[in-house]
Parts: C-alpha cells; sequence; structure tokens
C-alpha cells in the first residue's frame, strides 16, 4: 500500500477513488461560442434582408417615347433679329391623329440659358412669343411631356441680322448736288 500512497501523492488517481469535478451543469457551448453563433445569425439576417431589399424598391418611371408628331412652326416670314417671334408647336398622335392636350411644352434654344415655356392653345396648338436675340438662325430642341410619355424635335429658322429697314430708302431721296434751276 505504500506504493499507492507514493502514486497518489503524486497526483495520479487510483481505481478505487472517485474523480472530483466541480458542481453543476457543464455547458453545452463553451463561452467564446456563444458570440460567434449570435454574431453568425444576425450577419445571415443582414445578409437576407439587404438582398431582399432591392426588389421592394420600385424604380422611378421611365419616360417612354410617345409616337407622337411634334411640328414646329413661326408666324412671323421673314424672322428679324431684334423682333417678336411666336412660334407654334402642333403636336398630335400619329396612330389616331388626335391632337395631344395637356402636355407640358417646353424649348431649348441653343444659343441660350433659359428655356421657353409654351401654352395651349386649341387642337393640338402650343405657341409662345419672345425677342429674338439670335443674329443667324433660331435653332432649339422642342420637348413635349404628358404623364409618363415625351416626343422631342428639332427646328432651325434663318434670322435676318439687324439692319436699318429705311436706309435705302433715304438713300434714294437724298440730294447730293444742287442741280441748276433754269428761269
Amino acid at each position: 500500500m505504500n506504493e499507492q500512497d507514493n502514486r497518489n501523492s503524486k497526483g495520479q488517481l487510483s481505481d478505487s477513488e472517485p474523480s472530483h469535478t466541480p458542481a453543476g451543469p457543464q455547458p453545452k457551448i463553451p463561452d467564446w461560442k456563444l458570440p460567434a453563433a449570435i454574431a453568425m445569425a444576425f450577419l445571415w439576417i443582414t445578409t437576407v434582408f439587404f438582398l431582399w431589399l432591392p426588389g421592394q424598391i420600385e424604380p422611378p418611371a421611365q419616360e417612354e417615347a410617345a409616337d407622337w408628331s411634334v411640328q414646329t412652326y413661326t408666324r412671323e416670314n421673314p424672322i428679324r433679329e431684334g423682333d417678336h417671334v411666336t412660334l407654334q408647336v402642333f403636336v398630335y398622335d400619329n396612330e389616331t391623329k388626335d391632337p395631344v392636350k395637356d402636355a407640358e411644352v417646353t424649348a431649348d434654344l441653343h444659343l441660350r440659358e433659359e428655356g421657353l415655356t409654351f401654352h395651349y392653345v386649341e387642337n393640338g396648338l402650343y405657341e409662345t412669343t419672345d425677342q429674338v436675340i439670335e443674329n443667324v438662325i433660331l435653332s432649339g430642341t422642342v420637348l413635349v411631356k404628358r404623364e409618363n410619355l415625351s416626343a422631342s424635335a428639332g427646328f432651325e429658322f434663318p434670322v435676318e441680322p439687324f439692319e436699318d429697314r429705311w436706309e435705302e430708302t433715304r438713300t434714294a431721296f437724298l440730294i447730293t448736288e444742287p442741280e441748276a434751276v433754269s428761269q
């Protein structure tokens, strides 16, 4: 038994001695695995949410090109620099030939920063009046919008440069040298 006592004193257990375990239940998951499991569950939930989210957001409504005819005219012919010009836009549906009413009609002019806004007159006719500041050509793009439909058309009108319109008339009656009057 002396031998057994020596082994017990060295920390070895004999078969007859019960093992000493701490009192209470053993944890099923080690302490470091619980926060890792919570983090993984959070990552999976957020991943699923962000994969689901884009399908719930509606994309902005895109304007479709309408099958409309857009024609631009002027009342004045010829157009002179410095004078007023009335631009007219006729808009109608190509299929039904019905005029397009209640549309927003604007024009972006190539040589100006600000655009023009047209008002509705009747039967698909929109018009606006403005002073001509261009001296070679009056050009731009007309844009017609109604609901989610839009159509556009370009236009170009020649502009006569500003000049004195009475110059030729004055020179015709201008006496340059005195004539002798016979008596």
